[in-house]
């Protein structure tokens, strides 16, 4: 597996930045934004254009904020 395979898009349960990093490290570094270590993997279904990934995302994050996992 290369570098590039194990990184994942996270997004940060307390300012929503989003952030690629390595998904195998168990301890995450801060955010960029406002230093939290919480985080949500993002998942986005492989082969979508890039509008329809970004819509894919937002929704999980709204749907995820809805359900109060924030």
């Amino acid at each position: 597996m290369s570098a590039a395979d194990s990184r994942a898009l996270y997004v940060c349960r307390h300012c929503q930045c989003m952030v690629y990093m390595d998904a195998l490290t168990p301890i995450k570094p801060p955010c960029p934004t406002c230093l939290a270590i919480d985080y949500d993997a993002v998942s986005v279904p492989a082969y979508t254009q890039a509008s329809q990934a970004i819509t894919y995302m937002l929704t999980s994050i709204k749907t995820s904020w809805q359900q109060g996992a924030h």
